[in-house]
């Protein structure tokens, strides 16, 4: 796997780290995954959906790089873009789609972004969008601790005509102030550049314009100042002619990066320190061992649970497997070490038991894997009849009652303390942090996130998904 993912990398000339987390890596090279994933199988076809549209211009001067140099060998490539400069500088034949038709295919050193916008729009648009100078002014609207109890009403907008009409009602009012949500959001581009003058002219004529997007770009280009805000508060703010649009992208995404997760961590330190101060007892290692030794069995069935509810299925039959091959083990132990077995053949032999338990999880888990993968039955009913079938065969061990008479060492695995700990809890730490090593690090951890995130994309990329699914059940 190493070596592949290596080989691609070199094909496009990526430079990453392949040890590095999919998620620690910036848009621009996730793109560069995405395009050495398709290379890995050897694709001699590839299509490039907007791959420009969340990058800045280094990524984009970059994975044009990428581009140039796979088309050097022999990898046609399909580049959809809105942006009309990629277009033109990275095609070598320009095809225009506009209300699921063919409009036209030319060479794209016939075209000019003029005749590419007539071909999209169906007609010549002469319009220049500049920010307006609206010079300096008193303030004409200002809120504080503005704040309204109970739910406000939604309304959903959907085309770029329901949109206008709307922003006319509103202009039809002469408003002294125009307030604009997202007012691009569903509208072809022909309705965008005409919102955009319609709230240029308004500016012109002195009637303060607030823009709320999630576009930067159509805040950059339009607009005067701009306020990024967040958890109700403003946060910082901008003037485009004075920064550049790379430089305020790094400078949100800095702090959207540095404020991620910081509520719980706070709640979490709040709580902690709120019942330590309430009892001196609570932030001890006598409570914390107390509070996780009666969960500790549970939570290393739990942490099995995750694995197969990531993958996206479902295993009604984990409590009656767990209870067969502890059952299963008990009875081993018990009937096979003797008193006078001690050392390292009482060892041996408590090890070659614990491999029997497991193997009968493994057991059961691949029929009820393959009952989902190969045969396709949904993963409720099968496991509901494992479950079923286990659960009237497991009395039988023990003819319907307990096992008693049972040896040290089984008695030691259940409650025996290490360190003046009881060992299943660090069983449970242990399965804990097995898990998540599995789902973080481990090539079949990160397949098993991939199949459960969406099956048929993962298929269609070329992963074995009935072999994820059967080893996640």
């Amino acid at each position: 796997m190493r070596t592949t993912a290596q080989a691609a990398h070199d094909r496009v000339d990526a430079r990453l780290p392949l040890e590095a987390r999919f998620g620690s890596l910036s848009v621009g090279q996730r793109q560069l995954v995405a395009i050495c994933r398709s290379l890995a199988k050897d694709a001699r076809l590839v299509f490039m959906d907007e791959p420009g549209a969340s990058l800045i211009r280094q990524e984009v001067e970059h994975l044009f790089r990428v581009v140039r140099r796979l088309k050097d060998q022999g990898v046609s490539i399909v580049f959809v873009s809105h942006r009309l400069d990629e277009v033109l500088e990275m095609a070598d034949r320009v095809t225009v789609i506009r209300d699921g038709k063919k409009i036209s295919t030319m060479p794209a050193a016939d075209m000019t972004e003029d005749l590419l916008t007539q071909h999209m729009m169906g007609e010549r648009i002469e319009a220049e969008f500049l920010t307006s100078d609206t010079g300096g002014g008193a303030s004409v609207l200002e809120v504080r601790d503005l704040s309204r109890a109970g739910a406000f009403d939604g309304m959903t907008l959907s085309g770029g005509n329901q949109q206008c009409v709307v922003l006319g009602k509103w202009l039809a009012t002469n408003p002294r102030i125009l307030i604009l949500d997202s007012p691009t959001i569903g509208v072809d581009v022909k309705n965008e550049r005409s919102i955009y003058e319609i709230a240029q002219d308004r500016a012109r004529q002195k009637v303060p314009v607030i823009m709320i997007s999630d576009e930067l770009n159509e805040l950059y280009f339009n607009a005067n100042r701009i306020f990024h805000t967040a958890d109700g508060q403003r946060r910082a703010e901008y003037r485009p002619l004075e920064i550049t649009r790379e430089a305020m992208t790094d400078a949100i995404c800095a702090w959207m990066a540095w404020h991620h997760g910081r509520g719980l961590l706070v709640i979490s330190i709040f709580l902690v320190a709120l019942f330590s101060a309430l009892s001196p007892y609570f932030y001890s290692a006598s409570n914390a061992t107390d509070l996780l030794e009666p969960y500790a069995v549970t939570t290393v069935l739990a942490a099995g649970v995750v694995v197969v509810l990531i993958s996206g299925g479902l295993n009604l039959a984990i409590i009656a497997t767990a209870n067969a091959s502890t059952l299963l083990m008990v009875w081993l132990l018990n009937g096979l070490i003797w008193p006078d077995v001690t050392g390292a053949e009482q060892i041996a032999w408590i090890a070659l038991v614990f491999a029997a338990g497991l193997a009968l999880c493994v057991a059961i888990g691949v029929i009820n894997g393959r009952l989902v993968a190969i045969v396709g039955v949904h993963p409720i009913l099968a496991t509901l009849e494992p479950m079923t079938l286990i659960n009237g065969v497991n009395p039988y061990p023990t003819n319907g009652g307990t096992l008693s008479g049972l040896r040290d060492p089984v008695l030691f695995i259940s409650n025996g303390p290490i360190f003046h700990k009881p060992l299943s809890l660090f069983i449970f730490l242990a399965a804990a942090g097995a898990v998540s090593f599995l789902l973080g690090q481990m090539p079949l951890g990160i397949r098993i996130r991939i199949v459960g995130s969406n099956l048929n994309a993962a298929w269609f990329s070329g992963a074995n998904t009935s072999a994820v699914l059967i080893r996640s059940t």
